[in-house]
């Protein structure tokens, strides 16, 4: 029998300057390219303008649901793929520099089960909401590449 060696990875093209969100961290391909992502990948491809209660509402869900973690924190495991698409749909509404920098760091925390740290970047990024940092204006430059990329679930 023979097996499908790319049957479960998932393949997006991208045009040059067109910008995915993966795992909670922004990518923007800088020339035509070709990207492959483990079946466990949340991505977001296109991103809509969202008003600022359809953002407070998302986070406001995220961090009722990281704080359930917290207290039950076996269920990490189970959980961290739908948490992260959760907050692949928020960054993908938050796009400033500040944002994208509490997201990332939201993502490495729950890849290392570091709930605190995980809440704290959702306060911040509650913090951006509320002083109006946030508003909806194109990043000024790419992630630093020490912020992990992707998350092993």
């Amino acid at each position: 029998m023979a097996q499908k060696p790319h049957a479960t990875h998932q393949t997006l093209s991208l045009r040059s300057g067109e910008q995915i969100f993966v795992n909670g961290a922004l990518i923007e391909a800088r020339s035509p390219c070709r990207l492959r992502f483990s079946p466990s990948a949340s991505i977001v491809r296109s991103v809509a303008r969202a008003d600022p209660s359809e953002i407070c509402r998302a986070l406001g869900e995220l961090y009722r649901e990281t704080v359930h973690l917290e207290s039950h924190p076996e269920a990490l495991a189970a959980q961290r793929s739908e948490m992260i698409a959760a907050l692949n749909t928020l960054v993908a509404m938050m796009r400033t520099t500040p944002a994208q920098a509490h997201c990332s760091r939201y993502v490495a925390a729950l890849g290392q089960g570091d709930i605190p740290t995980a809440l704290d970047a959702l306060r911040a990024l509650a913090r951006l909401m509320q002083t109006g940092e946030n508003r909806q204006l194109p990043l000024r430059k790419p992630m630093p590449q020490s912020i992990p990329l992707a998350v092993n679930t």
